[in-house]
């Protein structure tokens, strides 16, 4: 288990003393040394460092969450510049922090970087240009960052407050050596804790065996004892009530408004305070706010004093933006867009009504006209919304292109990109004749130029799967290589920011950077043959840039053996002379070093280009190289392998992609591995190896997928793994939705088979991790889709399925299944039926549906009872609930229904529910 500076795994365990009392672990303590270094970007230059805390000046003269104490520290307006983007939102939704983009004129930002520190940060603004907060190996979980972003804030530990001690007790002897420092007590003039109690639950407190020792060794806890139990610390979830209230005072926030990240919401007046919004949309959207102020009170005086009864809209993300809109009270209504992807709203008015005067939403696409930006998917860098359809027209200044560069990229994958892709277009229009690329699936640092100075840019998501989507900058970029003035003499290349010269085969670029001269190398059209660096087997010269060009016949790869290779460099750092083979392809292998084995390269094409270059200082031998050309039997069909094929000298073999493993046949693949993702909407699970004992160092995943409006139930048949009782080695992870960023629903390890789980959406995941050690019989589990459940309606459209194997097969007997669907306060639920196919009978009494206004099953709320084939009409609710009932006998079946429901005003009235007529042939008798 690694232990990352001051972040630690929470271990439940009773304190063991032995020896020794608690007051002597409490009066015990280790001697210290604190070396004297520089500070700036680079934290490991920090004269102090406490914890994950670094430090300027002496530590003992500070304070901890105990906010600061020195005015200088807090960042102005609480806007906090960055150059790094991570998760910053959860700050901003809580209080009135703002994180933005740095931009020329911020002269203090924060840079995320990554320092041998692991996790730290300095405390505050230093106030002195950039500084760095390091998100080292392990530390980019979410708690984590939320945590060292306190810091930046200005927030210390919290068990370092003045008062500490009447909260916490300290166990120095428990504490590692060197480490006790971190657990100071800090003085009067660096804290202030603005009248906050202390607070167990704040995301800055340490856990209870932060820089322990052993794993058993309590290094603080609480001294309250409440039922039994002492209150957990430590934890690294969310921001505390304590954190908000604290920052909120710290930062001086309004106790009116709050930041809106959702992509619509409503602004109330705050009844006789002030209040301020900042809503924020994802990059590249644009916001829409309709005000209203016929509720607000005539101002006092002129409405350009902003004295009361005043909107304030400005076009950014605090009060020195740019005013776009001054509305006073009683004139009206007015439509607002922003230019960027934030708004900040003020309000002041005399009125104590708090009542709706604006409302947003964020719209996707739009035109954007400069020399750079950003555009990001929708919800970025949450998943992206379903059935989305985004046009962004891109335009900088005219002799310029526009180079896209794609800094995070990961879509639905399909190896055609039907499903969910980003489209990228030359010209303004969605012409196919002008289509630069279309991507999907995940795409690393890949960059786009245009031909024109204007792009479209089109994301499309179908109503399935969705993933976090992409992050785009956008550049002006100008075509040296279009004019002869790049002054290169053979080849031009252009490149986003430049240019570069490249010479032809046989020549190399001079050290002017432009002209060419005749070199080593050339074009080798031949089945087999070798080749040589400069004056092997004597070293070769300084200076050198050889390049040879390989070419095989259609359908042959080429495999390069070097016989010899002996060439200046550490084989991982290959900066000065190197062999650079580059594949038609893309690819690219880059080597130096000293091989006492022979170094072979296999091509995925028929052509390469070897490059060999030296700079002027050391030589060495060289390298010999022999090359052969081989049939690439894999690349007609694959060689009938089903999912992978690999070219081998002479012949070739089938494997299988991450989750399968290759059949008995050799070509075919079934389901085994360690990573899976299962679409059924039941089966069977088990570890891998099962039932023999598992692997040992491991990290499996299940990734369940139903239909949509159905449930997942998990049930293990069989358990057996290595046991703790806080299962910290081997242990096995249920998490409440796509992925492991979701809610966990319990972890589980020993031999006690754990309870059955239901999921409260149509997606679930489980992991599997194993430690070193010991290892176990594993697991076998079943899971089986359950209709019904708890639905959020949104302004996107949702679908709720009648049976899981919808169009696969119909509905199954005796199904009882409840939709409940609740809306946002304010919002109704509307539900239409896009297919409908029950069985069909006159009083609609064997298999029927009915829909409900409200989450109440009664007569009174009834809105509709159908059955038969005719599709019902649309409803829309009272309120912001309504339920959707499906009932089936044990007769005949059909292929049932697909319901869309969403967010939308509520009705003003509920419908008449007339009575279904009956046959008269037989009496109906009510048992109820």
């Amino acid at each position: 288990m690694n232990i990352i500076s001051c972040i630690v795994v929470l271990v439940a365990v009773l304190p063991v003393w032995g020896e020794f009392t608690i007051e002597q672990l409490k009066s015990e303590r280790f001697a210290y040394t604190v070396e004297a270094r520089d500070s700036g970007l680079d934290l490991s230059k920090a004269r102090y460092q406490i914890g994950d805390m670094v430090f300027d000046r002496n530590p003992f003269k500070r304070r901890t969450r105990a906010a600061t104490a020195r005015k200088e520290r807090i960042w102005p307006d609480g806007v906090i510049p960055y150059e790094i983007s991570r998760a910053m939102r959860h700050w901003e939704n809580h209080t009135c922090i703002s994180f933005v983009p740095r931009q020329p004129h911020h002269q203090n930002y924060i840079v995320f970087t990554i320092d041998k520190c692991g996790c730290c940060s300095y405390v505050g603004r230093r106030g002195d240009g950039p500084q760095a907060i390091s998100i080292g190996k392990n530390c980019d979980k979410f708690g984590i960052v939320v945590h060292e972003l306190g810091h930046v804030i200005g927030f210390w530990h919290e068990h370092t407050r003045l008062d500490r001690d009447d909260h916490v007790d300290i166990f120095y002897k428990s504490i590692q050596q060197s480490q006790d420092y971190n657990f100071d007590k800090l003085k009067a003039d660096e804290v202030d804790s603005l009248g906050e109690p202390y607070d167990y639950a704040s995301i800055m407190h340490y856990a209870r065996d932060t820089f322990s020792r052993a794993m058993y060794l309590d290094t603080i806890l609480p001294k309250v004892i409440v039922n039994g139990r002492r209150p957990e610390i430590g934890q690294r979830v969310q921001l505390s009530a304590g954190d908000i209230s604290q920052t909120r005072k710290l930062y001086k926030c309004p106790v009116c408004g709050e930041t809106l990240v959702k992509e619509y919401g409503e602004l109330r007046l705050g009844g006789g305070v002030e209040c301020q919004w900042r809503i924020i949309a994802a990059m590249g959207e644009i916001l829409v706010l309709n005000v209203s102020t016929l509720g607000l009170p005539r101002p006092m005086g002129e409405c350009a004093s902003e004295r009361d009864n005043f909107v304030i809209v400005r076009d950014g993300y605090y009060t020195g933006s740019p005013i776009l809109a001054k509305v006073c009270g009683d004139v009206g209504s007015r439509t607002i867009f922003s230019t960027g992807n934030r708004l900040f709203v003020q309000t002041r008015t005399t009125s104590k009504l708090s009542t709706p005067f604006a409302n947003y939403i964020a719209v996707c696409g739009g035109h954007i006209v400069g020399d750079e930006g950003t555009i990001q998917s929708p919800r970025f860098p949450e998943n992206y919304a379903p059935d989305a359809n985004c046009n962004w027209v891109i335009k900088v200044p005219k002799k310029f292109q526009v180079a896209l560069t794609f800094q995070y990229f990961n879509l639905e994958a399909h190896k055609d990109c039907v499903y969910d892709r980003v489209e990228i277009y030359d010209g303004a229009v969605a012409d196919p004749n002008n289509l630069i690329s279309k991507l999907c699936g995940q795409v690393n640092a890949e960059s786009v130029v245009s031909k024109s100075n204007v792009v479209l840019v089109r994301f499309v998501s179908d109503s399935s799967v969705q993933k976090s989507g992409f992050h785009i900058d956008f550049v002006r970029e100008l075509d040296e290589c279009a004019s002869n003035a790049h002054g290169c003499e053979q080849r031009c290349v252009n490149q986003i920011g430049g240019f570069r010269c490249e010479c032809d085969i046989g020549f190399s670029l001079r050290p002017d950077g432009k002209t060419c001269q005749s070199t080593c190398g050339g074009i080798i059209k031949a089945t087999n043959g070798t080749f040589f660096s400069p004056n092997f087997p004597l070293n070769y010269p300084p200076s050198k840039n050889c390049v040879w060009q390989v070419h095989a016949d259609e359908g042959y790869q080429i495999i390069v053996n070097f016989t010899h290779f002996n060439v200046e460099g550490m084989k991982t750092e290959c900066a000065y002379d190197y062999v650079l083979i580059e594949d038609e392809e893309g690819g690219e292998e880059r080597y130096c070093g000293d091989y006492t084995q022979p170094l072979v390269y296999t091509s995925t094409s028929n052509r390469i280009k070897v490059h060999f270059v030296s700079d002027n200082s050391v030589e060495k031998s060289g390298f010999a190289a022999y090359f052969i050309t081989d049939l690439d039997e894999c690349r007609k069909d694959k060689g009938g392998c089903q999912q992978l094929c690999v070219n081998t000298i002479g012949s070739y073999r089938c494997e299988c992609e991450s989750g399968y493993v290759l059949a008995d046949d050799g070509h075919n693949c079934k389901e085994g591995g360690c990573h899976l993702q299962l679409h059924d909407p039941d089966g069977e699970i088990t570890s891998p190896n099962f039932p023999f004992d598992y692997p040992k160092g491991k990290t499996c995943n299940w990734h369940f997928v139903t239909t949509p409006g159905h449930r997942l139930l998990l049930a293990f048949e069989e358990f057996a793994l290595e046991e703790h009782n806080m299962c910290k080695y081997d242990h096995v992870e249920v998490f409440d939705g796509g992925d492991a960023q979701a809610p966990s629903l319990g972890v589980f390890c020993g031999n006690g088979v754990p309870p059955d789980i239901s999921s409260s959406s149509n997606q679930l995941f489980l992991t599997m991790v194993t430690d070193a050690s010991v290892a176990r019989r594993g697991f076998k589990a079943f899971y089986s889709s359950v209709c019904g459940g708890e639905l959020k309606a949104e302004e996107t459209v949702g679908f709720i399925y009648s049976h899981a194997r919808y169009s696969d097969d119909k509905y199954d007997k005796k199904m009882r299944c409840e939709w409940r669907i609740l809306a946002d306060a304010g919002r109704g639920v509307e539900l239409r039926f896009a297919q409908f196919d029950l069985e069909k009978e006159a009083s609609c009494d064997f298999d029927f549906v009915e829909v409900f206004d409200g989450h109440d099953r009664s007569d009174e709320h009834k809105m509709g009872h159908f059955c038969g084939d005719q599709l019902p009409p649309v409803f829309v609710s009272t309120g912001r609930k309504m339920m959707l009932v499906l009932n089936t006998d044990d007769s005949e079946e059909r292929k049932g229904f697909v319901a869309e429901y969403r967010s939308a005003p509520p009705a003003t009235a509920r419908p008449v529910m007339k009575p279904t007529p009956r046959p008269s042939r037989e009496p109906v008798v009510n048992n109820d």
